[in-house]
């Protein structure tokens, strides 16, 4: 139960009551970041419902922009922070120590700046395209794949800077019993869409957590929260298109 609370606490604003936690349960918590992610789909669901009710009010086009505002504010926008940061640390360093110096900086850059306003408009218009489409399941899986790829991009992966912040507990405690589950709960939400889309689902997520996992390696000897954040962004994004073209 403590490592529930904690998944909901680091991944949400759910006002959960604070518990007291070791190390072990940071990895623990990742178990339930898939089902984190159902939750936020279940949100979203819940809100288009309200917007096919009141159409007049609600046209798809503003549906859309509200789905992914409420998905922000759901979330803190805690993972389009990383996301900034790592465009701006692997895009204006050119080497290992500016890039880690980039990503700590809490200023947003000329890269931040441009990658966030492309990412948030291109998933508005995927998620405009989906409801067009009538494809609204997608909104309720999306999130759930873009937390199981973080799971996956964590296992056996490790921080590289000397000093040790919230990313390195959960990527250190976080075991393969732990990313199996997650896995399971991950592949049991994708009954709400059609087999061949799920299936290409999970293909472009694994291929796309690999490809951050070799270039983050390659260019800082492993992985931070930034460029976590950063991976569930780019997949989110990722499965929308997906969404849209499958």
């Amino acid at each position: 139960m403590k490592s529930l609370v904690l998944a909901f606490q680091f991944l949400t604003i759910c006002p959960l009551p604070q518990v007291q936690v070791e190390p072990k349960h940071f990895g623990q918590s990742m178990m339930f970041f898939p089902l984190v992610g159902l939750t936020l789909g279940a949100c979203l669901y819940s809100l288009h419902l309200i917007a096919k009710s009141w159409r007049t009010f609600f046209p798809l086009e503003l549906e859309a922009f509200l789905l992914l505002l409420l998905l922000t504010v759901l979330t803190r926008g805690l993972h389009l922070e990383g996301f900034a940061d790592f465009l701006d640390g692997f895009l204006g360093g050119r080497d290992r120590e500016r890039i880690l110096s980039i990503i700590k900086d809490s200023r947003a850059g000329v890269f931040a700046v441009i990658g966030l306003i492309f990412l948030i408009l291109g998933k508005i218009f995927f998620v405009y395209q989906i409801l067009q489409q009538g494809k609204v399941l997608v909104v309720l899986v999306f999130p759930v794949i873009s937390r199981w790829s973080m799971v996956l991009l964590c296992l056996g992966a490790h921080d590289p800077r000397p000093e040790k912040g919230l990313a390195t507990t959960f990527v250190d405690s976080l075991r393969f019993p732990h990313f199996v589950i997650a896995s399971v709960f991950a592949f049991s939400v994708m009954i709400f869409v059609p087999f061949m889309s799920s299936i290409f689902y999970f293909i472009f997520t694994i291929f796309f957590v690999v490809l951050i996992r070799i270039l983050s390696t390659a260019k800082i000897d492993g992985i931070t929260g930034d460029v976590i954040g950063a991976t569930s962004e780019i997949v989110e994004f990722t499965t929308l298109y997906l969404g849209v073209v499958l």
